[in-house]
């Protein structure tokens, strides 16, 4: 089996296109996946006994944790908590 030379590259081609891909994409729009998305991580540390209570009620109601919890924050803002 022979060995074949690596091709020569022409690197300016290479920086072009790469520089070209990055104006095309602060061209675009946000999608609405993103816009909706604009969340900020946060950790919050609970006790194992309440963790266990919070995820029995998110699986009851069929929601993920992170979900459950944000909805229980949203209820007590809105209701003066």
């Amino acid at each position: 089996m022979a060995i074949a030379k690596k091709p020569k590259s022409n690197q300016t081609d290479a920086d072009a296109f790469i520089s070209g891909a990055a104006l095309k994409s602060q061209d675009k729009a946000p999608s609405k996946a993103a816009e909706n998305d604009r969340r900020t991580p946060t950790v919050i540390r609970f006790p194992p006994d309440l963790l266990a209570k919070i995820d029995e009620a998110a699986k009851r109601r069929g929601l993920s944790r992170a979900a459950w919890i944000l909805n229980a924050a949203s209820h007590a803002l809105d209701n003066g908590l």
